[in-house]
């Protein structure tokens, strides 16, 4: 049987399914398992960097630790005092001092453990007898005469056959009332406190740390064979890989060069060397071990879809022969029902082939309706078509009824006719056809014009000033933005007056560009309650334009909240508004508009 046959039956779709499936959780497992290891190998050279450069920072901080110590013991007044003072009077007195001093250097000290002192005639301080005899050893045999020109590390063998560590600092007198004197500062070093910190990575893994001055090794943080100690010196810089007692290790060497005080040529050389190294087989084991925990899991897993698709193989061809049977001894408009098959999916076919006959009665009689409904459909839309036709309104038909109105008032005699027909021609055009953003100067005509049309229709009761600079009039605001202030103004703040003064003012910041706009009227002003409502609604976004129209402020919070929406759709929340009244007085409305528009408004044709 070829694979067409096969792919050609469910059957064999489902088996071939099967074994892709099968086959692509394998490999996923497979890419996943790589990729883990990978991940793993990654995390391990990422601690490794990182191990690398804590050591490098703990063994910098560790020898200015050491160095620090000794400088602040050595040029304390009180033990230079003890050293070279000349009577004993002043020896004795700061005696204790000077020992307290020490002793709270070595607690302040991470690395210190002893700190001997003394001058060239032999007189001496120290902390405690941790190695005090050594150290005086080592100063009459590393330093003749008592007299040391410069710092400097030494190491020196103990009884175990370990290298201990010792530094040496010249210390000069800043007495200037004593005689001149050479102090020698000692200090016993201990720096078990950086191969501990060093050999547990962050990751867990426990490695060794040595820590070497001129190869000699210091400190460790474990015993050292002998073999080890022979291999290790030669350990290459920075990370590497290298066989340490017949097993393969991975290695990490951080090196600085020597004290301050010695030559260039001293300098440059590398004196101190820390190693950490750690079994490249234990490091691989525990990422296994890691990978490892979820193996059985996925075995599992694996067997469990095997044993389901072998079951959905066999429950779908069951089923599916048993309604090839049943298919073929049905016949048509027989009464009788195909068989229901346990699977869900095959059940639904089995009714929907006993539904068919039925649909195909009523396809017709639906086909019908459907056509019946669309025609509805045409003709309310060609219903609708019309009437929009029908209430259309010229606006050319207005504006030309309007300019003969105007020609037949001027001919007349009216004057006032003839300029409020003027001005609420140009208000209605203005109105009509100003795009959505308008100069402040087109703005501010239309604010004329409208109160051209309202002293015409008051007597003249109010006065409009506006003062506007010429860089802050060609700027594009959303038109119909001070009208509705205005309004405002007349309606309400004029409402039981006889006449009113309006004040618009426009300019510029030169600092950030940003216009300012100020609205004022010398009306009746608002109550405070009143005002503060109004502040609410406004910082609350509510519109009260849907509020009773007969509630105080409801029509000036719907005006100034549109005013706001349309300000902070074009200008984002840069723009902000300000309303400030005194009752009986005024009425302000402040605006500031930044230099840049956050939103760019579509055109209007």
């Amino acid at each position: 049987m070829c694979f067409g046959d096969i792919w050609d039956s469910l059957g064999g779709r489902l088996r071939i399914c099967g074994v892709a499936a099968i086959a692509g959780i394998a490999a996923a497992t497979l890419f996943s398992f790589v990729s883990a290891w990978r991940s793993a190998y990654d995390t391990v050279n990422d601690y490794f960097r990182k191990t690398e450069t804590e050591m490098a920072l703990r063994l910098k901080n560790s020898i200015d630790d050491i160095q620090s110590a000794v400088r602040n013991a050595g040029y304390s007044i009180a033990i230079q005092r003890v050293l070279l003072s000349s009577t004993p009077e002043t020896a004795v007195k700061n005696f204790n001092t000077a020992v307290d001093h020490i002793t709270g250097i070595l607690n302040a000290s991470q690395s210190c453990r002893n700190i001997y002192i003394q001058n060239s005639e032999g007189r001496h301080l120290w902390a405690n007898r941790y190695r005090l005899a050594e150290m005086r050893e080592s100063i009459a045999a590393n330093i003749p005469g008592g007299v040391l020109n410069r710092p400097l590390f030494e190491t020196r063998r103990n009884e175990e056959g370990w290298d201990e560590l010792y530094f040496y600092s010249p210390v000069y007198n800043i007495l200037w009332s004593e005689r001149s004197s050479r102090i020698i500062c000692a200090a016993a070093c201990d720096m078990s406190g950086i191969t501990a910190a060093s050999s547990v990575m962050e990751s867990g893994f426990e490695g060794t740390v040595l820590l070497l001055y001129k190869n000699r090794i210091v400190s460790s943080s474990r015993e050292i064979s002998p073999e080890e100690r022979e291999v290790l010196p030669r350990t290459v810089s920075g990370r590497g890989r290298m066989a340490i007692g017949g097993e393969n290790c991975l290695t990490i060497k951080v090196s600085l060069p020597g004290t301050p005080g010695r030559g260039t040529e001293e300098l440059s050389e590398q004196l101190w060397d820390c190693i950490y190294f750690i079994s490249e087989k234990a490091v691989i084991s525990r990422i296994l071990s890691q990978m490892n925990k979820g193996l059985p899991l996925l075995s599992a897993v694996m067997l469990l879809i095997i044993f389901i698709m072998a079951l959905l193989i066999h429950s779908v061809n069951t089923g599916v022969s048993r309604l090839v049977e049943d298919l073929n001894v049905l016949e048509y408009r027989q009464k009788h029902s195909l068989s229901r098959p346990r699977l869900r999916e095959l059940a639904l076919i089995s009714h929907s082939v006993g539904l068919m006959l039925d649909r195909i009665n009523g396809a017709a009689l639906r086909e019908r309706e459907i056509g019946e409904k669309l025609l509805d459909a045409v003709t309310a839309q060609a219903q609708a078509e019309f009437m929009s036709y029908r209430s259309q309104i010229n606006p050319h038909f207005l504006f030309n009824t309007l300019e003969c109105m105007r020609v037949m008032a001027r001919k007349s005699g009216g004057g006032d006719l003839e300029t409020m027909i003027s001005a609420m021609s140009r208000m209605f055009r203005y109105s009509l056809y100003a795009k959505p953003m308008v100069s402040l100067r087109q703005e501010l005509d239309h604010v004329r014009n409208y109160i051209r049309v309202m002293n015409i229709r008051s007597g003249n009761r109010f006065t409009l000033n506006i003062t506007a600079a010429e860089d802050a009039a060609d700027w594009e605001v959303p038109s119909m933005t001070l009208q509705p202030l205005v309004e405002n103004a007349i309606s309400h703040g004029f409402a039981d007056r006889g006449e009113g003064a309006i004040t618009i003012k426009a300019v510029r910041d030169e600092t950030d560009g940003r216009l300012f706009l100020r609205v004022a009227d010398n009306g009746k002003g608002i109550a405070p309650e009143d005002l503060e409502k109004l502040k609410q609604k406004l910082s609350s976004g509510e519109n009260s334009e849907t509020e009773n129209a007969e509630t105080f402020g409801s029509k000036t919070a719907g005006a100034l909240y549109n005013i706001q929406r349309r300000m902070r759709f074009c200008f984002g929340e840069a723009f902000s508004m300000e309303i400030v009244s005194k009752p009986g007085f005024y009425t302000v409305a402040r605006m500031r508009v930044p230099a840049r528009m956050q939103l760019a408004l579509p055109e209007i044709r």
